[in-house]
């Protein structure tokens, strides 16, 4: 009888861990813990890392005259093996609209996972598709470290950073960005670093961020911090209501998130297997 009991309650206690698990939509996490449906924008390498399918609408509404409406739409899909990503956004002000889309693919072996990206900034112009290519080594559940290089070529820059924690529970990221060939005075260089720490709990999640920025050309230095924050939660089983704000400048991002999780049985096979490789590798 005890037996049955115990079997009862471990059951209880995997539906509520994956009947949480479906209902909360990721949130930006800093460059190791991407917002999932957009991660190609970031680091498309953590969507391999993830196993869920999303989907998100956002918008962005003036704050005042000057400012423009924006939006975006983007999907991804991830079996924790395999990763792709699909997105679409914008601009819209005084009658001008200006398009871009960006799409991501990831792939994971073992501890390393590695991913490129590619945008088209604005879709009716002649300008290049950019392209972004990331990786990230897992180097323990709690633990991982990645670097990307965005927009390869002369004016590429370097990502990098480390990140703390589990996905879907606390996450906390920071990281760097620099050009990869700084070129000095008379043209312009770009700085940035950035501190995120993500908290999910069952029925509502939370981010906050701090990010400093600075732009260098040998005649004028500008300093920027901006403080970001935001947070996600569900209004039926598998959709969130999510909001993003940054205070410089000052822009308020509203929208709603689609979400899918594995089947129970998928997930238990494959959470019996990622287990039973810990196990190996540390005994070895």
């Amino acid at each position: 009888m005890m037996a049955k009991r115990k079997h009862i309650l471990l059951l209880m206690v995997l539906f509520c861990r994956l009947a949480t698990a479906d209902k909360l939509s990721s949130l930006p996490g800093g460059l190791l813990f991407p917002a999932f449906s957009s991660a190609g924008l970031v680091n498309a390498a953590a969507m391999s890392l993830d196993w869920r399918q999303e989907a998100k609408v956002l918008y962005s509404p003036p704050l005042s005259q000057e400012d423009a409406h924006s939006y975006l739409v983007s999907a991804a899909y991830s079996n924790r093996m395999l990763g792709i990503n699909l997105g679409f956004s914008g601009s819209y002000q005084d009658g001008s609209v200006y398009d871009s889309v960006f799409s991501g693919l990831s792939l994971r072996i073992s501890r390393l996972s590695v991913g490129v990206s590619f945008r088209k900034a604005i879709i009716e112009s002649t300008s290049p598709v950019e392209t972004d290519v990331s990786s990230i080594l897992t180097l323990s559940p709690t633990f991982r470290v990645g670097a990307v290089a965005y927009h390869l070529g002369e004016e590429s820059q370097i990502g990098a950073g480390i990140g703390l924690g589990r996905l879907g529970k606390q996450t906390l990221s920071a990281d760097i960005l620099f050009p990869a060939k700084p070129k000095g005075k008379g043209i312009i260089d770009q700085y940035a670093a950035n501190v995120t720490l993500t908290t999910y709990q069952e029925s509502f999640a939370y981010s906050l961020g701090m990010k400093f920025s600075r732009q260098q050309d040998g005649f004028s230095n500008d300093n920027q911090i901006a403080g970001i924050a935001g947070t996600t939660f569900p209004i039926s089983k598998s959709v969130n209501f999510t909001g993003l704000y940054r205070s410089n400048p000052h822009t308020v991002t509203v929208g709603f998130v689609w979400l899918w999780t594995p089947p129970a049985d998928k997930y238990i096979q494959t959470s019996k297997e990622e287990n039973w490789n810990t196990i190996w590798n540390k005994s070895r």
